[in-house]
């Protein structure tokens, strides 16, 4: 039951606190660790992560993407769980996560209501091939082993990439799909026009990422 947690930060020195209370209260009696990984805050997130959660590491802008995945290398336990860090990963579902990873090598938490444009029509395309309904979703459970299977190179695509190298891997995923919990106030630029491009020049990356990778494993 052993399990590590890692989340990435840019500026949630409010959200962060709360992240990381309703994970110990979860996590009670189990051990584990929360892993913060923080990309350049300048709101003193760094500084209150020191003090509330077990590893913390600092990076310069490298992207949501890239700080998960070295997050989750730097995890000691064999099942990891990440999740994002502004509340709308509910971390109720971590038990259930747990419980899956004794017969997956991925579980992946897909919402059921999906706010862009871009992420539905990635969903409906390269998540469908991938076996997922929220292709860019970062709430997911990985078993270490595959973790240390698997690179992530730049450029954001808001955590596909981890669930697309993966599937290359031949890892053994399932498809949860929960309820998400409300958008935060903020997160209204998410729905606006700079959003979905940035959706869907992440989707583009995928596929192009996908289509190497790919012709690497079978044509190498």
């Amino acid at each position: 039951m052993e399990v590590s947690v890692v989340t990435t930060t840019f500026n949630e020195v409010e959200r962060l606190p709360l992240l990381v209370k309703r994970i110990r209260r979860i996590l009670d009696r189990v051990p584990h660790e929360i892993i913060v990984v923080d990309d350049g805050s300048t709101d003193g997130t760094y500084q209150v992560a020191k003090r509330i959660a077990d590893k913390v590491v600092v990076t310069n802008r490298l992207g949501q993407t890239f700080c998960l995945w070295l997050g989750m290398k730097l995890a000691k336990y064999d099942k990891i769980i990440t999740l994002d860090a502004d509340l709308e990963n509910n971390p109720k579902y971590i038990p259930v996560i747990i419980a899956l990873l004794n017969k997956f090598d991925y579980v992946h938490v897909s919402r059921k209501q999906l706010p862009r444009v871009g992420e539905k029509l990635s969903s409906s395309t390269i998540g469908r091939i991938l076996g997922v309904t929220d292709l860019f979703s970062n709430y997911r459970g990985v078993k270490k082993k595959l973790v240390e299977e698997i690179n992530v190179s730049p450029g954001e695509t808001f955590g596909a990439e981890i669930l697309l190298r993966s599937w290359i891997k031949g890892a053994k995923i399932i498809n949860v799909t929960v309820t998400p919990e409300p958008r935060r106030p903020d997160s209204r630029v998410g729905r606006s026009l700079k959003g979905e491009i940035r959706v869907l020049l992440a989707t583009v990356r995928v596929l192009i990422k996908m289509v190497y990778l790919v012709f690497l494993r079978f044509f190498s």
